[in-house]
């Protein structure tokens, strides 16, 4: 992907909705859209995306983490209180399982949380 490649955001409409939220730009370079992917996208906006503009999103941040791949499994941790495995995928990565999260993840108590960090098996608890 070339880094002066300006997108239109309607041809990718979740794109569109992300940017809604964070500028009045209608294009942006190929730096800005991976900026909205990275740090504006929800999980909800990424299970909004058809097949085409995920494999768009998704070959963009690759461009980006070459140099620095982002973690291939989730960062887990075990509440003492109620038992549940709290399971965190990093906030970057793109193929997350269906009904797990990314970033900060609580347990069902609340008295646990599980953050990956960007290093693979690396993160931090929260309470416990």
């Amino acid at each position: 992907m070339q880094s002066d490649k300006v997108y239109t955001l309607s041809e990718w409409p979740v794109l569109e909705k992300i940017s809604a939220r964070t500028t009045p730009d209608r294009t942006l370079d190929s730096y800005n859209v991976i900026l909205l992917y990275e740090v504006a996208a929800t999980d909800d906006d990424w299970a909004a995306m058809d097949q085409e503009e995920y494999e768009f999103a998704k070959a963009l941040l690759a461009s980006r983490h070459r140099r620095h791949p982002l973690p291939s499994s989730p960062f887990k941790a075990t509440c003492p209180h109620c038992s549940e495995v709290v399971v965190s995928w990093h906030k970057l990565c793109v193929d997350v399982p269906k009904g797990e999260k990314r970033g900060l993840v609580f347990c069902g108590c609340g008295k646990t949380g599980a953050d990956s960090a960007d290093v693979e098996g690396v993160g931090r608890i929260i309470g416990g």
